[in-house]
């Protein structure tokens, strides 16, 4: 932790501030306009707004730094006196406050995307518990949510957020996570809205199948080859429930049916390949892999993080996946896809909760031990900015303190919000 790795950081006090000093900010991020609070002095702008602030608090880093501060003299110190006027006054409070509605609007999106995951969480479970005694009218209901959805995502921005740890993750978890990986894709992708809303249906209801399957079964970390052979078998139980409702297109139908199936011929139940398997069963195979794998862990005992596992189907499994529709998956992600704990250039920890306008620029938590999550600073970066991702950071490699305080949980929970 960065404020751990000090070396005698030093009041500010009475020397004076230029350009190639590093300063830390002992403050809330609320009272100041800079990104962050620690940071290189790069421009005169950066020195005009910090000593408009004061120095109060404001600390010294020298190793950080490429000067020292100097010496003070009267003559500066009647200068930082006559900056100190109302104009300037004003332009600071402004910039601080639109630092601050940026960071808002962040939260708003946030509980938004929380707020909507929480209605179609409830919606979902229910359809998937009574599905199979009620099939017309629990189908009819996943229906109409996935053209809400589509509607949605298809007028207007939408972002992929991570949200907070949620109990009692099941299927509908992994349903809910599927659909909004899987719609964002296909927008991603350009696909038209009905398609989109074939899509989020059968995303929704890929695993249908995995409700005539023994307990027993689904949770067994190792099957024998009669146990494989009945789970493998929730693709064709899936589709024998749907077509009891007329809800699902022959489009829903295919990623129910192929959702395991890979382009060489090496997915499974009938082992099809390339153009025998759907562009939304492509996407969903794609999505379903990804959700199933991060939190998980490798050969070796080390959590699949979300960079690892893009990393490992690029590499690894890429025979399996149309290439064009991963290779947009991992774009639509970034280099550092939400749930990804990553360290910043000026010694911040953050987690990366939705990606950005860049692949290397996403929407970051970051961490701040003096304060709680829902209240720790959200920052934006941007491509001509100076905060920038240095690495990605294991978990097994962070401290407990951290740990608890980003709180994903094994599982991460993914839904969208639109600006509209």
């Amino acid at each position: 932790m960065f404020w751990e790795k000090i070396q005698n950081p030093i009041l500010v006090g009475d020397f004076e501030l230029q350009v190639g000093v590093y300063v830390w900010i002992d403050r809330s991020w609320k009272e100041h306009p800079f990104a962050t609070n620690k940071f290189l002095i790069r421009t005169e702008d950066d020195l005009r707004l910090l000593k408009s602030i004061g120095t109060d608090n404001v600390y010294w880093i020298p190793e950080k730094s490429k000067l020292e501060p100097l010496v003070p003299s009267l003559k500066i110190a009647e200068v930082e006196t006559v900056t100190a006027d109302q104009a300037s006054s004003e332009a600071l409070k402004a910039t601080i406050s639109q630092k601050n509605e940026q960071v808002a609007l962040q939260r708003r999106l946030l509980a938004k995307a929380d707020r909507e995951w929480e209605k179609s969480a409830s919606l979902v479970r229910d359809a998937m518990l009574s599905i199979r005694d009620s099939p017309k009218q629990n189908s009819a209901k996943l229906k109409e949510l996935s053209e809400t959805i589509a509607r949605d995502v298809s007028k207007s921005d939408a972002l992929l957020m991570l949200l907070k740890e949620k109990n009692n993750q099941n299927l509908y978890h992994h349903a809910l996570n599927c659909m909004s990986l899987s719609v964002l894709l296909a927008k991603f992708l350009k696909l038209p809205e009905q398609v989109i809303s074939e899509i989020a249906l059968g995303s929704l209801a890929h695993d249908v199948g995995k409700t005539m399957i023994p307990k027993h079964i689904l949770v067994a970390t190792s099957r024998s080859k009669v146990e494989q052979g009945i789970y493998k078998d929730h693709c064709r139980l899936g589709l024998e429930i749907v077509k009891l409702s007329d809800a699902f297109s022959p489009l829903a139908k295919s990623i129910i049916a192929d959702h395991h199936e890979h382009i060489d011929g090496s997915g499974y139940p009938l082992g099809k390949k390339g153009p025998e398997i759907s562009i939304p069963a492509k996407i969903v195979s794609i999505v379903n892999r990804y959700e199933n794998l991060c939190g998980t862990k490798d050969k070796e005992g080390n959590d699949l993080r979300p960079d690892t596992v893009l990393r490992l189907m690029w590499h690894t499994e890429k025979s399996c996946y149309d290439p064009a529709i991963l290779a947009a998956f991992i774009k639509l992600l970034g280099v550092y896809p939400p749930g990804t704990i990553v360290s910043l250039n000026d010694g911040s920890i953050g987690l990366v909760i939705s990606p950005g306008d860049s692949s290397l620029h996403p929407k970051v938590i970051i961490y701040d031990p003096n304060v709680t999550k829902d209240d720790a600073e959200i920052l934006d970066l941007h491509p001509d900015g100076d905060l920038l991702i240095e690495t990605s950071l294991n978990p097994k490699d962070l401290s407990k303190e951290v740990i608890d305080w980003i709180r994903v949980g094994d599982k991460f929970t993914f839904y969208f919000a639109t600006l509209s």
